[in-house]
């Protein structure tokens, strides 16, 4: 799937999570930080899926004249705290399809973005998706759903070349964090049948995957990620990985 921008934007900005937080989000974008003309991207943990579908159609309606006036466009990757099929040409949200003509946009799972600023033609790639840690305390269909994983399809990105950049929710094996701290408790809280250290390493696997197969006929820039609530550089093999805090905002191109 391609998302092609023939407009020229001033830069190209990656999000980390938001939980929500879309009204705090825009207001950093055209108040606080007074960015202009530029593609901004949310790596994942938007938010949506919570709330009636009303009170997100509306916002949306009111973010979007806002990005609007100062030439923005806000582009969504699902994370695993969003619902995934309102990524998936759910009527109710047409507008908002990548292939839709708002400023805001629900980006689907290996959609290759391609966009210009005044240092060259970037083309990212973005997959969404990853494990709810705290499953074992949420209500499924209602804040967590079973389809919410990364999913990693080869046949979707073994013909690939040319890709710039990419935009995960969670990251390779190799990327910060590398050791399980901090959600010791929830696998201990599924108890012996449980699986979520297994589901976890599987995730992060499965991204390694993905990287792997894309360096055999890319070269890749910078792979931004969020999901683990803390900022990071690491580089590996000539690519800048860039975990992103929440709310924070990086510039990539």
């Amino acid at each position: 799937m391609k998302l092609v921008f023939d407009n020229k934007f001033d830069s190209i900005v990656v999000v980390g999570d938001i939980h929500g937080e879309i009204k705090s989000l825009v207001f950093k974008i055209t108040q606080q930080y007074n960015i202009k003309n530029s593609l901004i991207i949310v790596a994942g943990d938007v938010g949506l899926g919570f709330e009636k579908d009303n009170r997100y159609l509306e916002l949306f309606k009111r973010m979007a004249t806002k990005l609007k006036k100062t030439g923005n466009t806000l582009l969504f990757v699902r994370g695993n705290h969003d619902r995934k099929d309102m990524w998936l040409d759910d009527p109710i949200y047409k507008k908002y399809w990548q292939t839709g003509n708002s400023n805001i946009r629900l980006i689907k799972d290996y959609t290759v973005i391609t966009a210009e600023t005044d240092r060259g033609i970037a083309n990212i790639l973005c997959v969404g998706g990853a494990i709810s840690v705290d499953r074992v305390a949420r209500t499924l269909n209602n804040n967590y759903w079973l389809n919410e994983v990364f999913v990693y399809d080869e046949d979707l990105v073994k013909d690939l070349v040319g890709i710039t950049h990419v935009i995960t929710h969670s990251a390779p094996d190799f990327c910060e964090p590398t050791t399980k701290v901090g959600i010791e408790e929830w696998i201990s809280l599924e108890g012996k049948n449980g699986t979520l250290g297994e589901d976890c390493d599987k995730e992060r696997a499965d991204h390694t995957l993905l990287y792997n197969k894309l360096k055999e006929k890319n070269t890749i820039n910078k792979w931004c990620y969020g999901h683990y609530h803390w900022s990071k550089f690491d580089e590996f093999d000539g690519t800048l990985f860039k975990l992103l805090d929440i709310m924070e905002l990086y510039e990539i191109w």
